[in-house]
């Protein structure tokens, strides 16, 4: 394997695997790969009795595989535990996995193997398939904010987004947002922020996507206050040049 390949594998005694098979799960792989990047891919190795494709970028220095690798194996390894829609995914990236791996209607496939680059291979199993067909249930969709610190920024292929992780519960939710914007927003990294706009859902109720409308900077919460903080705050005409002791028990005597 080069750094710049993919390769699927469709898992399954040799000359068993419904060639159906192969022609959905390479048009997902596809379309999962151009979800992170607008490159062209050429086959560079393909082995048809084993159902094994090796895929590089036709013009790989004009490419950002690297940052596309990264991204959909991120989302591969959410979608292992998580039932909700990588941070840095849409739907149409859950959508193409769905259609490479959900290959269980086919006869001869056991599986499906996906290896990007060097990294090693991740298996598309029931429990990944699974939690990507529950991410892709109806969001519940509304007007809200998150507020929280921004941890990742994308301006890649015309995508423009960053990673917004919610102090509420240190969850990361994707944020999109205009062009006009990413100036402010390149400024706003890893400061504490307030954003506002379509906030999306999923199934849990866990906040997973905003559209963005418009955000503004927080200060951070200060934290406890000490008695040396606080000492003359007030000031000495507070108890008409008193000391703080005399001003007590005087208070106490009157009492």
């Amino acid at each position: 394997m080069e750094r710049d390949e993919v390769r699927l594998k469709i898992l399954g005694a040799p000359n068993s695997i419904d060639v159906r098979a192969l022609h959905r799960s390479l048009g997902g792989l596809i379309d999962l790969l151009h979800g992170s990047t607008e490159s062209h891919w050429l086959i560079s190795d393909l082995k048809v009795s084993s159902a094994l494709v090796k895929l590089r970028p036709a013009m790989p220095s004009d490419v950002d595989w690297e940052g596309a690798f990264q991204e959909i194996l991120a989302g591969l390894h959410h979608l292992e535990s998580e039932s909700s829609t990588p941070s840095s995914w849409g739907n149409t990236m859950v959508e193409a996995l769905l259609q490479a791996g959900g290959l269980g209607k086919f006869a001869g496939v056991e599986g499906v193997e996906l290896t990007l680059g060097t990294d090693a291979p991740i298996r598309i199993d029931g429990e990944i398939v699974a939690n990507a067909s529950r991410a892709l249930k109806p969001p519940n969709t509304s007007l809200g904010s998150v507020a929280g610190k921004i941890d990742r920024y994308i301006s890649r292929s015309g995508k423009k987004n960053f990673g917004l992780v919610d102090e509420a519960t240190g969850k990361s939710v994707s944020v999109t947002f205009s062009a006009s914007m990413e100036p402010r927003v390149v400024e706003a990294i890893n400061k504490q922020i307030l954003a506002w706009g379509l906030l999306r859902r999923d199934h849990t109720g866990r906040k997973v996507s905003l559209s963005l409308e418009d955000f503004e900077l927080v200060e951070s919460a200060r934290g406890p206050v000490s008695l040396d903080d606080i000492v003359g705050v007030l000031g000495q005409d507070w108890t008409d040049g008193r000391s703080s002791v005399d001003w007590v028990r005087e208070q106490r005597d009157q009492d």
